[in-house]
């Protein structure tokens, strides 16, 4: 239950982060924020990074607490979960390309 609260509020602090990173309204003004504050950008990224381990630590949790009572449904979870882990992290690697 701990692992859970934990990657609600390192997701909203890299949120937060990453916002207060990356302010201004058009493309130049956004690089040069995020030039500016790259120490902001960096624990942004170290926020999404461990967000995204610690939902892959969830599901294997879950798949492990699960398989017992019934396999099937504890694979379909792993399955949702893991593709919700790999969809955040393309998210934020697109979020640092752009």
């Amino acid at each position: 239950m701990n692992s859970f609260f934990f990657a609600i509020a390192i997701g909203i602090a890299g949120v937060v982060l990453f916002n207060q990173a990356t302010r201004g309204d058009e493309t130049a003004a956004r690089l040069a924020s995020i030039a500016a504050h790259a120490p902001l950008m960096r624990l942004s990224v170290i926020c999404t990074l461990l967000t995204i381990f610690n939902a892959l630590i969830l599901a294997v949790t879950l798949y492990a607490l699960a398989r017992d009572e019934d396999s099937d449904l504890a694979l379909l979870a792993l399955a949702c979960l893991f593709t919700a882990v790999v969809l955040n992290a393309v998210l934020a690697i697109s979020l640092l390309v752009t």
